[in-house]
């Protein structure tokens, strides 16, 4: 099996935390050769971790080794561009960290810059490779419910005050639209249009209860598909210091219901299918947080097969997009209402 020479642009709690965990399973096809971030601090720190590698404070030194063909870009959202655009100038394989851009603007940008060049550009989101919605997928299209025709989501998370990830400096004092509504929202969008297709914003409310989380802890949205108008969904996400957490997601269809929710503080998933008001099968998904190491596990060996053998990969710029001008489309209107 080929090996592919990787740069890590970027060194900070995803590409320690996330990408690394699920590239240290990927060593037959991943080697790391080289590191960058804005501090040497975290640079040298993510370098020792993985191997005392070469390490950068600025990318466009790791571009002058002859050994990096792909790089890896784990940076603040607004960095994605121009950190994308070097690396494909410079003949990069690209996989960059959801959401595509700050803005939709810039994510028809990003688009279109990856129609220029001949190497992969790969937006990394995970949601896409998870077991687990490709089961309730699975289960929809087999017609085990009917024909679905609505689709109640809550997605309610704690913010405790140690919650550093959730609480970076760029995340809380963001440039891109949103806030964590849209940092972490984008995750959801790419399952459901995964599960049903592409969704179409029709009415939508936002609120900022917490202020110290950024611009929006609060956006629900009503949808249709944009393939089945008569197919109506709520998506409620709400961000809070006060304690409540919940994931979950019901599918109502003609022959009965699915219900998708996470459990045992989000170790892992349980589908279970209702029918007259029973259960008639249950399907535990042990994803082990999230799905969210399982999920960058499949996004990584998809942009290695793409690499290797041209293949197009499943998430690619244009997906992540579609993903935006969802949520885009929502605040938008919340805006207006």
């Amino acid at each position: 099996m080929r090996k592919i020479k990787l740069g890590i642009i970027g060194c900070g709690i995803a590409a320690k935390e996330l990408h690394w965990p699920a590239l240290k399973k990927l060593k037959k096809m991943f080697e790391i050769k080289a590191c960058c971030s804005h501090t040497e601090k975290s640079a040298s720190q993510y370098s020792k971790m993985v191997g005392d590698i070469p390490y950068f404070t600025d990318y466009r030194e790791l571009f002058k080794l002859d050994n990096i063909e792909a790089v890896a870009i784990t940076v603040p959202i607004n960095l994605n561009y121009e950190i994308t655009k070097a690396s494909l100038e410079a003949g990069k394989h690209v996989i960059v960290e959801k959401p595509l851009a700050q803005n939709l603007e810039v994510a028809e940008e990003m688009v279109e810059l990856s129609k220029k060049y001949e190497t992969v550009s790969m937006l990394a989101e995970n949601f896409r490779y998870v077991k687990a919605y490709r089961e309730v997928k699975e289960v929809i299209e087999k017609g085990t419910i009917g024909k679905p025709y609505s689709v109640i989501f809550n997605d309610f998370n704690y913010i405790s005050p140690n919650m550093t990830f959730a609480l970076k400096e760029w995340r809380v004092h963001h440039k891109h639209i949103g806030g964590l509504v849209y940092d972490s929202g984008i995750h959801r969008i790419a399952a459901m249009r995964l599960i049903f297709g592409d969704l179409v914003p029709t009415a939508a409310f936002v609120s900022s209860a917490f202020p110290e989380l950024g611009i929006l802890d609060m956006l629900s949205m009503q949808f249709v598909l944009d393939n089945d108008r008569t197919f109506k969904g709520i998506y409620t996400i709400a961000f809070s210091k006060t304690g409540h957490r919940e994931y979950r997601m019901i599918v109502l269809g003609s022959k009965g219901n699915l219900l998708f929710e996470a459990r045992n503080n989000s170790r892992d998933y349980i589908i279970k299918i209702k029918s007259e008001g029973k259960t008639v099968k249950t399907i535990i998904c042990d994803d082990k947080g999230l799905g969210i190491i399982e999920g960058i596990i499949g996004e990584f060996t998809d942009f290695h097969n793409s690499i290797c053998t041209k293949k197009q990969v499943k998430s690619t710029f244009n997906e992540g997009y579609k993903d935006i001008w969802v949520l885009a489309n929502a605040i938008q209107i919340a805006g207006k209402s």
